[in-house]
């Protein structure tokens, strides 16, 4: 059988400024299967935001980006956990307006996983 949980513990950290990419969350993957697996690649897409203080309406989605980084190359035996973590990285864009100052964004992270022979 083959199964493992995605484990993403948030940085906290606040977004910005304009062309500045945050560590968002480092992940790890548990492996809870009889397979070895490793981490193929991965990403971060925005789904939404929220505006924040002042209200920010000409903030849009287009103006964040997301990756992951720092995916080791390392195989997560069974039982085991993934170490060190991968990153999960949000980007403010270069001419992000002012309005986006404050706004909550919403991502999802998509881990690709495969059996290591």
């Amino acid at each position: 059988m083959n199964s493992f949980d995605i484990l993403l513990f948030p940085t906290g950290d606040p977004l910005g400024p304009n062309g500045n990419t945050v560590t968002v969350a480092d992940g790890k993957i548990k492996n809870t299967g009889d397979f070895d697996l490793e981490i193929t690649g991965g990403s971060t897409s925005i789904d939404s935001r929220t505006p924040g203080p002042p209200g920010g309406a000409t903030c849009s989605t287009s103006d964040f980006g997301g990756s992951v980084d720092s995916i080791p190359a390392t195989v997560v035996t069974p039982g085991s956990t993934l170490i060190p973590p991968f990153l999960v990285n949000i980007l403010t864009k270069l001419g992000a307006p002012a309005d986006c100052q404050g706004d909550t964004v919403s991502y999802t992270v998509t881990i690709d996983v495969a059996n290591n022979p």
